[in-house]
Protein backbone atom coordinates (compact mmCIF):
# COMPACT_ATOMS: atom_id res chain seq x y z
CA UNK A 1 0.00 0.00 0.00
CA UNK A 2 1.36 3.35 -0.98
CA UNK A 3 2.14 5.17 2.45
CA UNK A 4 -0.11 8.71 2.47
CA UNK A 5 2.49 11.94 3.49
CA UNK A 6 1.15 11.53 7.31
CA UNK A 7 1.83 7.82 7.63
CA UNK A 8 5.02 8.51 6.45
CA UNK A 9 5.38 11.65 9.10
CA UNK A 10 3.88 9.70 11.75
CA UNK A 11 6.33 6.55 10.98
CA UNK A 12 9.70 8.71 10.91
CA UNK A 13 8.63 10.39 14.06
CA UNK A 14 8.24 7.06 15.83
CA UNK A 15 11.71 5.64 14.31
CA UNK A 16 13.06 8.86 15.74
CA UNK A 17 11.77 8.87 18.93
CA UNK A 18 12.29 5.31 19.86
CA UNK A 19 15.66 5.62 18.88
CA UNK A 20 16.56 8.96 20.76
CA UNK A 21 14.13 8.56 24.17
CA UNK A 22 12.63 5.37 24.21
CA UNK A 23 15.85 2.96 23.80
CA UNK A 24 17.78 4.73 26.08
CA UNK A 25 15.49 4.31 28.72
CA UNK A 26 13.79 1.26 28.39
CA UNK A 27 16.07 -0.20 30.67
CA UNK A 28 15.10 1.83 33.49
CA UNK A 29 11.39 1.16 32.57
CA UNK A 30 11.97 -2.08 32.94
CA UNK A 31 14.29 -2.13 36.07
CA UNK A 32 11.84 0.01 37.64
CA UNK A 33 8.74 -1.16 36.45
CA UNK A 34 8.00 2.79 35.48
CA UNK A 35 4.98 3.52 34.25
CA UNK A 36 6.71 6.03 30.88
CA UNK A 37 4.77 8.93 31.51
CA UNK A 38 7.19 11.25 29.18
CA UNK A 39 7.15 9.06 26.67
CA UNK A 40 3.25 9.11 26.09
CA UNK A 41 3.35 12.86 26.53
CA UNK A 42 5.76 12.86 23.81
CA UNK A 43 3.82 10.38 21.64
CA UNK A 44 0.65 12.00 22.31
CA UNK A 45 2.52 15.51 21.00
CA UNK A 46 3.66 13.49 17.81
CA UNK A 47 -0.03 12.43 17.21
CA UNK A 48 0.08 8.70 17.51
CA UNK A 49 -2.81 8.54 20.42
CA UNK A 50 -5.12 10.67 17.78
CA UNK A 51 -4.34 7.83 15.21
CA UNK A 52 -7.47 6.05 14.90
CA UNK A 53 -9.80 9.42 16.47
CA UNK A 54 -11.88 11.27 13.42
CA UNK A 55 -10.69 14.29 12.58
CA UNK A 56 -13.89 16.12 13.88
CA UNK A 57 -13.19 15.13 17.49
CA UNK A 58 -9.79 16.33 17.06
CA UNK A 59 -8.15 13.48 15.81
CA UNK A 60 -5.41 11.99 13.24
CA UNK A 61 -6.78 8.92 11.30
CA UNK A 62 -4.67 6.78 9.65
CA UNK A 63 -4.78 3.03 8.21
CA UNK A 64 -4.34 -0.10 10.34
CA UNK A 65 -0.75 -0.26 8.31
CA UNK A 66 0.30 3.15 9.77
CA UNK A 67 -0.67 2.45 13.68
CA UNK A 68 1.15 -1.20 13.19
CA UNK A 69 4.11 0.45 11.46
CA UNK A 70 4.08 2.92 14.57
CA UNK A 71 3.74 0.32 17.04
CA UNK A 72 6.88 -1.87 15.47
CA UNK A 73 9.01 1.65 15.44
CA UNK A 74 8.53 2.07 18.93
CA UNK A 75 8.72 -1.48 20.45
CA UNK A 76 12.09 -1.47 18.56
CA UNK A 77 12.86 1.33 21.21
CA UNK A 78 10.86 0.04 24.46
CA UNK A 79 8.02 -2.68 23.82
CA UNK A 80 6.59 -1.44 27.35
CA UNK A 81 6.03 2.04 25.87
CA UNK A 82 4.64 0.59 22.55
CA UNK A 83 2.30 -1.57 24.45
CA UNK A 84 0.96 1.29 26.72
CA UNK A 85 -0.56 3.45 23.09
CA UNK A 86 -1.50 -0.01 22.06
CA UNK A 87 -3.56 0.24 25.06
CA UNK A 88 -4.69 3.58 24.31
CA UNK A 89 -6.02 3.06 20.60
CA UNK A 90 -7.45 -0.26 21.61
CA UNK A 91 -9.25 1.22 24.20
CA UNK A 92 -11.22 4.01 22.54
CA UNK A 93 -12.19 1.75 19.69
CA UNK A 94 -15.50 1.15 20.83
CA UNK A 95 -16.21 4.35 21.59
CA UNK A 96 -14.85 5.45 17.63
CA UNK A 97 -17.12 2.70 16.52
CA UNK A 98 -20.17 3.26 18.28
CA UNK A 99 -20.41 5.72 20.54
CA UNK A 100 -23.39 8.63 19.38
CA UNK A 101 -21.61 12.15 18.38
CA UNK A 102 -22.32 13.55 21.92
CA UNK A 103 -20.20 10.60 23.48
CA UNK A 104 -17.57 11.10 20.73
CA UNK A 105 -17.69 15.20 21.50
CA UNK A 106 -17.36 14.70 25.31
CA UNK A 107 -14.12 12.00 25.62
CA UNK A 108 -12.74 12.03 21.73
CA UNK A 109 -10.79 15.40 22.27
CA UNK A 110 -8.77 14.72 25.59
CA UNK A 111 -8.03 11.07 24.78
CA UNK A 112 -6.40 12.65 21.19
CA UNK A 113 -4.42 14.46 23.63
CA UNK A 114 -3.61 12.46 26.02
CA UNK A 115 -5.56 15.00 28.87
CA UNK A 116 -7.42 11.90 29.96
CA UNK A 117 -6.90 7.79 29.87
CA UNK A 118 -8.40 4.94 28.87
CA UNK A 119 -8.49 1.04 29.75
CA UNK A 120 -10.28 -1.16 27.92
CA UNK A 121 -11.85 -4.16 30.45
CA UNK A 122 -13.01 -7.05 29.13
CA UNK A 123 -11.30 -10.22 30.46
CA UNK A 124 -12.36 -12.16 34.13
CA UNK A 125 -10.62 -14.55 35.94
CA UNK A 126 -13.01 -17.29 34.55
CA UNK A 127 -13.89 -16.10 31.45
CA UNK A 128 -11.18 -15.16 29.59
CA UNK A 129 -11.44 -14.43 25.83
CA UNK A 130 -15.02 -15.67 25.93
CA UNK A 131 -16.70 -12.50 25.87
CA UNK A 132 -20.26 -14.54 26.13
CA UNK A 133 -19.12 -16.13 29.37
CA UNK A 134 -18.62 -12.88 30.94
CA UNK A 135 -20.31 -12.24 34.29
CA UNK A 136 -20.01 -8.67 35.18
CA UNK A 137 -23.44 -7.23 34.86
CA UNK A 138 -25.39 -4.19 33.81
CA UNK A 139 -28.91 -3.50 35.21
CA UNK A 140 -31.30 -1.26 34.30
CA UNK A 141 -31.73 1.30 37.51
CA UNK A 142 -33.93 4.18 36.90
CA UNK A 143 -33.12 5.68 33.97
CA UNK A 144 -29.58 4.47 34.16
CA UNK A 145 -27.59 1.02 35.11
CA UNK A 146 -25.86 -0.68 38.06
CA UNK A 147 -22.75 -2.24 37.26
CA UNK A 148 -21.38 -5.02 39.19
CA UNK A 149 -18.50 -7.53 38.45
CA UNK A 150 -14.54 -7.56 38.95
CA UNK A 151 -12.25 -7.32 35.66
CA UNK A 152 -8.81 -8.77 35.64
CA UNK A 153 -5.38 -7.77 33.76
CA UNK A 154 -6.64 -5.03 32.55
CA UNK A 155 -3.62 -2.91 31.09
CA UNK A 156 -3.77 0.88 31.82
CA UNK A 157 -5.55 -0.09 34.89
CA UNK A 158 -3.60 1.94 36.75
CA UNK A 159 -4.58 5.84 36.19
CA UNK A 160 -7.19 5.29 33.49
CA UNK A 161 -9.80 8.17 33.67
CA UNK A 162 -12.17 6.36 31.35
CA UNK A 163 -12.97 2.18 31.68
CA UNK A 164 -14.74 1.05 28.19
CA UNK A 165 -15.95 -2.26 29.98
CA UNK A 166 -18.19 -5.21 28.91
CA UNK A 167 -20.99 -6.22 30.60
CA UNK A 168 -24.18 -8.72 30.50
CA UNK A 169 -27.66 -6.94 30.07
CA UNK A 170 -29.23 -10.18 29.72
CA UNK A 171 -27.51 -12.66 31.18
CA UNK A 172 -29.20 -15.33 29.43
CA UNK A 173 -28.50 -14.22 25.85
CA UNK A 174 -25.14 -15.22 25.57
CA UNK A 175 -23.06 -13.19 23.18
CA UNK A 176 -26.24 -11.48 22.20
CA UNK A 177 -26.79 -10.30 25.95
CA UNK A 178 -23.66 -8.27 26.09
CA UNK A 179 -23.57 -4.69 26.13
CA UNK A 180 -20.19 -2.18 26.39
CA UNK A 181 -20.34 1.22 28.37
CA UNK A 182 -18.28 4.12 29.06
CA UNK A 183 -17.76 4.18 33.01
CA UNK A 184 -15.98 7.13 34.55
CA UNK A 185 -13.03 6.26 37.41
CA UNK A 186 -14.23 8.54 39.75
CA UNK A 187 -17.48 7.29 40.05
CA UNK A 188 -18.22 5.61 43.50
CA UNK A 189 -18.00 1.99 43.40
CA UNK A 190 -15.27 1.93 40.59
CA UNK A 191 -12.05 0.67 42.22
CA UNK A 192 -8.81 -0.82 41.05
CA UNK A 193 -8.54 -3.36 43.09
CA UNK A 194 -5.20 -4.96 42.72
CA UNK A 195 -1.94 -4.32 40.71
CA UNK A 196 -0.14 -6.94 39.43
CA UNK A 197 3.65 -7.35 39.66
CA UNK A 198 5.04 -8.83 36.05
CA UNK A 199 7.78 -11.00 34.58
CA UNK A 200 7.71 -8.19 31.49
CA UNK A 201 6.34 -5.69 30.29
CA UNK A 202 7.01 -4.26 33.14
CA UNK A 203 6.47 -0.13 31.90
CA UNK A 204 3.18 -1.23 31.57
CA UNK A 205 0.43 -1.09 34.21
CA UNK A 206 -1.98 -4.17 34.43
CA UNK A 207 -4.58 -4.35 37.27
CA UNK A 208 -7.88 -5.68 38.15
CA UNK A 209 -10.78 -3.45 38.66
CA UNK A 210 -14.18 -3.90 40.29
CA UNK A 211 -17.24 -2.67 39.83
CA UNK A 212 -19.80 -3.02 43.19
CA UNK A 213 -22.84 -1.20 42.36
CA UNK A 214 -21.28 1.39 39.96
CA UNK A 215 -24.61 3.57 38.79
CA UNK A 216 -24.02 5.07 35.73
CA UNK A 217 -26.20 7.04 33.71
CA UNK A 218 -27.98 6.09 30.39
CA UNK A 219 -25.95 7.57 28.20
CA UNK A 220 -22.87 5.41 29.22
CA UNK A 221 -24.43 2.94 27.02
CA UNK A 222 -22.27 2.60 23.09
CA UNK A 223 -24.04 1.49 20.65
CA UNK A 224 -27.22 -0.63 20.82
CA UNK A 225 -28.17 -2.99 23.85
CA UNK A 226 -26.93 -6.48 22.88
CA UNK A 227 -24.72 -5.66 20.24
CA UNK A 228 -21.49 -5.62 22.59
CA UNK A 229 -20.70 -8.62 21.45
CA UNK A 230 -19.38 -7.13 18.13
CA UNK A 231 -17.90 -4.45 18.86
CA UNK A 232 -15.95 -6.03 21.52
CA UNK A 233 -15.20 -8.70 18.90
CA UNK A 234 -14.03 -6.26 16.36
CA UNK A 235 -11.94 -4.36 18.97
CA UNK A 236 -9.97 -7.34 19.65
CA UNK A 237 -9.12 -8.12 15.94
CA UNK A 238 -7.65 -4.57 15.60
CA UNK A 239 -5.98 -5.63 18.81
CA UNK A 240 -3.71 -8.63 17.50
CA UNK A 241 -2.99 -6.63 14.87
CA UNK A 242 -1.31 -4.34 16.81
CA UNK A 243 0.05 -7.18 19.06
CA UNK A 244 1.51 -8.42 16.27
CA UNK A 245 3.30 -5.40 15.42
CA UNK A 246 4.82 -5.34 19.11
CA UNK A 247 6.22 -8.57 18.81
CA UNK A 248 7.93 -7.96 15.41
CA UNK A 249 9.27 -4.61 16.58
CA UNK A 250 10.82 -6.68 19.67
CA UNK A 251 11.96 -9.41 17.88
CA UNK A 252 13.86 -6.67 15.21
CA UNK A 253 15.45 -4.89 18.43
CA UNK A 254 16.77 -8.41 19.15
CA UNK A 255 17.93 -9.45 16.01
CA UNK A 256 19.72 -5.79 15.84
CA UNK A 257 21.01 -6.80 19.17
CA UNK A 258 22.57 -9.91 17.81
CA UNK A 259 23.84 -8.75 14.88
CA UNK A 260 26.16 -6.26 16.72
CA UNK A 261 27.08 -8.00 19.78
CA UNK A 262 28.36 -11.02 16.94
CA UNK A 263 30.48 -8.82 15.01
CA UNK A 264 31.91 -7.34 18.56
CA UNK A 265 32.47 -10.87 20.42
CA UNK A 266 35.44 -12.64 19.66
CA UNK A 267 35.91 -16.27 20.37
CA UNK A 268 39.05 -18.16 19.46
CA UNK A 269 40.55 -15.00 17.98
CA UNK A 270 37.71 -14.97 15.46
CA UNK A 271 34.71 -12.24 15.56
CA UNK A 272 31.32 -14.29 16.40
CA UNK A 273 29.56 -13.50 13.40
CA UNK A 274 32.44 -15.22 11.18
CA UNK A 275 30.83 -18.80 12.81
CA UNK A 276 28.82 -20.59 10.56
CA UNK A 277 26.30 -21.48 13.07
CA UNK A 278 25.68 -17.99 14.33
CA UNK A 279 25.33 -16.73 10.80
CA UNK A 280 22.48 -19.75 10.00
CA UNK A 281 21.08 -18.12 13.51
CA UNK A 282 20.83 -14.62 12.39
CA UNK A 283 19.16 -15.91 9.32
CA UNK A 284 16.47 -17.96 10.49
CA UNK A 285 15.62 -14.71 12.98
CA UNK A 286 15.48 -12.35 9.90
CA UNK A 287 13.43 -14.66 7.38
CA UNK A 288 10.89 -15.58 10.55
CA UNK A 289 10.72 -11.45 11.16
CA UNK A 290 10.20 -10.63 7.72
CA UNK A 291 7.38 -13.27 6.80
CA UNK A 292 5.33 -11.98 10.38
CA UNK A 293 5.44 -8.55 8.80
CA UNK A 294 4.35 -9.89 4.95
CA UNK A 295 1.73 -11.30 7.04
CA UNK A 296 0.61 -8.34 8.81
CA UNK A 297 0.66 -6.13 6.23
CA UNK A 298 -1.55 -8.50 3.97
CA UNK A 299 -4.35 -8.90 7.33
CA UNK A 300 -3.84 -4.48 7.46
CA UNK A 301 -4.92 -4.44 3.45
CA UNK A 302 -7.90 -6.30 3.95
CA UNK A 303 -8.91 -4.25 6.65
CA UNK A 304 -8.48 -1.32 4.75
CA UNK A 305 -10.17 -2.54 2.15
CA UNK A 306 -13.69 -3.60 4.56
CA UNK A 307 -12.80 -7.66 3.73
CA UNK A 308 -13.15 -9.87 6.49
CA UNK A 309 -9.87 -10.26 8.12
CA UNK A 310 -10.70 -11.91 11.86
CA UNK A 311 -8.57 -15.68 10.46
CA UNK A 312 -5.68 -13.20 8.92
CA UNK A 313 -5.40 -10.90 12.28
CA UNK A 314 -5.38 -14.11 14.28
CA UNK A 315 -2.86 -15.67 12.30
CA UNK A 316 -0.35 -12.95 12.41
CA UNK A 317 -1.05 -12.80 15.87
CA UNK A 318 -0.08 -16.58 16.78
CA UNK A 319 2.87 -16.40 14.30
CA UNK A 320 4.34 -13.04 15.44
CA UNK A 321 4.01 -13.94 18.77
CA UNK A 322 5.10 -17.14 18.54
CA UNK A 323 8.04 -15.70 15.95
CA UNK A 324 9.36 -12.95 18.52
CA UNK A 325 9.54 -16.14 21.21
CA UNK A 326 12.14 -17.90 19.26
CA UNK A 327 13.84 -14.64 18.23
CA UNK A 328 14.52 -13.62 21.34
CA UNK A 329 15.34 -17.01 22.55
CA UNK A 330 18.02 -17.10 19.87
CA UNK A 331 19.52 -13.42 21.01
CA UNK A 332 19.95 -14.77 24.42
CA UNK A 333 21.69 -18.04 22.89
CA UNK A 334 23.84 -15.58 21.16
CA UNK A 335 24.81 -13.23 23.77
CA UNK A 336 25.65 -16.25 26.16
CA UNK A 337 26.25 -15.74 29.58
CA UNK A 338 26.33 -11.73 29.03
CA UNK A 339 22.90 -12.12 27.82
CA UNK A 340 22.06 -13.08 31.39
CA UNK A 341 23.31 -10.66 33.59
CA UNK A 342 22.67 -7.38 34.37
CA UNK A 343 19.18 -6.66 32.83
CA UNK A 344 20.92 -7.06 29.43
CA UNK A 345 18.84 -5.63 27.18
CA UNK A 346 18.10 -9.09 25.38
CA UNK A 347 16.93 -10.70 28.62
CA UNK A 348 14.20 -8.19 28.92
CA UNK A 349 13.22 -8.73 25.15
CA UNK A 350 13.15 -12.34 26.33
CA UNK A 351 10.26 -11.78 28.89
CA UNK A 352 8.65 -9.02 26.94
CA UNK A 353 8.39 -11.55 24.18
CA UNK A 354 6.82 -14.36 26.39
CA UNK A 355 3.69 -12.22 27.00
CA UNK A 356 2.98 -11.99 23.01
CA UNK A 357 1.96 -15.24 23.42
CA UNK A 358 -0.88 -14.51 26.18
CA UNK A 359 -2.12 -10.82 25.45
CA UNK A 360 -5.35 -10.46 23.35
CA UNK A 361 -5.89 -14.21 23.43
CA UNK A 362 -3.61 -17.00 23.86
CA UNK A 363 -2.21 -18.88 20.65
CA UNK A 364 -4.51 -21.41 21.62
CA UNK A 365 -7.43 -19.05 21.14
CA UNK A 366 -5.81 -18.36 17.92
CA UNK A 367 -5.45 -21.12 16.82
CA UNK A 368 -9.04 -22.59 17.95
CA UNK A 369 -10.43 -19.12 16.07
CA UNK A 370 -8.46 -20.06 12.78
CA UNK A 371 -9.94 -23.11 12.93
CA UNK A 372 -13.12 -22.35 12.87
CA UNK A 373 -12.98 -20.02 10.23
CA UNK A 374 -11.37 -22.97 8.17
CA UNK A 375 -13.98 -24.98 9.11
CA UNK A 376 -16.82 -22.75 8.27
CA UNK A 377 -15.90 -21.98 4.83
CA UNK A 378 -15.51 -25.77 3.84
CA UNK A 379 -19.29 -26.88 5.00
CA UNK A 380 -20.42 -23.22 3.68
Amino acid sequence: MAESQESTRLIEAARRLAAEKLAPDAQRVDRDAAFPTEALRAMADAGFCAMSIPAEYGGNPVDAETICRVTEELARGCPSTAAVLMAYVIGIQPLVDAGTPEQKKAYLPDLARARRSVCFAVTEAHAGSDVSAMSTAAKRHGDGWVLNGIKCLIGNAVGADLCIVGAKTNPDAGHKGVSVFVVEANTPGYSVSRVYTKMGMRGTTTGEITFDNVVVPHNALLGAEGQGSQYLLGTLDLARLTLAAEAIGLAQAALEESVSYAKLRLTFGQPLANRQAIQFMLADMATSIHAARTMLYHACELRSQGKPFNMEASMVKLFASEMAGRVSDSALQIHGGWGLVDHSRVEALYRDARYTRIWEGASEIQRMIISRCLLREKSA
